[in-house]
């Protein structure tokens, strides 16, 4: 396999599984403002460019040169959602 196949089919694994962990994140937003997120969690992907692995869009609107990070946060655990996710993280759809 090779390395983005290797990704992708642990990802896929991962959603598929639909386990959570309870995780309290703290981020200040571009606005200087302080969000606290306490939460359980499927998935954490913090990025600073659009894609991971090849062709995966986890963060599209992320630009390299802001000095941001884009925050992906799942909450759902419902294999369901994790697999309509997951086709989405190809065209960039499942943010919002």
């Amino acid at each position: 396999m090779g390395s983005s196949i290797r990704y992708t089919t642990a990802a896929f694994w991962e959603l598929l599984k639909g386990t959570t962990t309870r995780a309290k994140i703290t981020v200040v937003t571009e606005d200087d403002e302080t969000v606290e997120y306490d939460d359980e969690f499927c998935l954490a992907i913090a990025n600073n460019i659009i894609t991971a692995a090849k062709g995966m869009k986890m963060a599209p609107e992320a630009k390299l040169d802001d000095g941001l990070i884009d925050l992906l946060l799942v909450r759902t655990s419902s294999s369901f959602d994790l697999m309509q996710l997951f086709r989405k993280l190809y065209d960039g759809t499942h943010t919002g």
